[in-house]
């Protein structure tokens, strides 16, 4: 497998990379600056950058080419070159303005397209976040599935969808739950891995057509393989402390595209916050498009 640098632009929270097979581009967020890249994987075009209105956590691509958001206010729809419109605020999911500031973080879309975002204190506050599902995306109900989380982070689903993975990253584990497709409940939480504090903090994920889970390591310089059963399968060097999620991308999906982050680092280095390209033997589950 190889690693290579395929962005060098210095995100400082460089976050949520999403394949668009449609326009064959890797979209990736750096969340505190607002700001969601998009480039050619086959690296033929240059990085073009929008700043947004508000802090982004999470990008999701419907059918029609909009886009489902998760931003500072809570889930949005973004519809052409307009501002994304505010569909479901957090104060509004938290039955009141809550007393931590919130913003939404990492999410994700199962396999039948629903939306999945979590939330983040502005604060690193410990407890006071949330997991959310949004059913029927952008018009349906968003259910509070997860509470008392910390960190909300990456979540990706089983080649079957009966398992459902996901992290809240202070825990130091990945998180497997029994998943019903057709009702979107997960349920018989339990530890897929537990990391050690020192080999980093395990923030966003992917998963392989193996059914293995590819997790970036906050931390660690690294993205861990885990194996279905929970073993580790191995350990992928990136040459930079923060690394944030992880995506399968390219025609036959398989490439992992990887982004870091400068943030909470004294002396960076000048490949913090850049982002990655390995390719991989395994390649990646398609992510659904949400229905538009």
């Amino acid at each position: 497998m190889t690693l290579e640098v395929f962005d060098d632009h210095p995100c400082e929270l460089g976050e949520g990379p999403v394949w668009d097979a449609a326009t064959g581009q890797l979209l990736w967020l750096d969340i505190l600056r607002a700001q969601v890249h998009r480039r050619a994987v086959d690296g033929s075009g240059p990085r073009i950058t929008e700043t947004v209105d508000h802090a982004i956590g999470c990008l999701a691509l419907r059918t029609d080419g909009s886009w489902l958001v998760g931003d500072a206010r809570g889930a949005a729809l973004r519809v052409g070159d307009a501002p994304a419109q505010l569909i479901a605020s957090i104060a509004h999911l938290e039955g009141g303005e809550p007393s931590t500031p919130l913003r939404s973080n990492d999410g994700g879309v199962d396999p039948v397209g629903r939306f999945w975002f979590g939330t983040i204190a502005w604060d690193l506050s410990p407890g006071v976040a949330a997991l959310y599902r949004m059913d029927d995306p952008p018009t349906g109900p968003v259910t509070r599935v997860l509470t008392g989380v910390s960190i909300s982070n990456g979540i990706g689903w089983a080649p079957d969808g009966a398992t459902m993975y996901y992290v809240d990253s202070p825990t130091g584990r990945i998180d497997r739950f029994r998943y019903d497709v057709a009702t979107g409940d997960a349920t018989d939480r339990r530890p897929l891995a537990t990391i050690a504090s020192a080999a980093g903090v395990p923030d966003g994920l992917a998963v392989d057509r193996d059914g293995a889970v590819w997790v970036a390591l906050f931390g660690g310089s690294a993205v861990h393989r885990y194996l279905p059963d929970g073993r580790l399968d191995r350990i992928v060097d990136v040459p930079t402390p923060n690394v944030t999620s992880c995506a399968f991308v390219g025609d036959d999906l398989g490439r992992l595209a990887i982004t870091t982050a400068a943030v909470e680092l004294s002396d960076p280095g000048p490949l913090a916050g850049a982002t990655y390209l390995l390719d991989v033997d395994v390649p990646g589950l398609p992510v659904p498009l949400v229905a538009a």
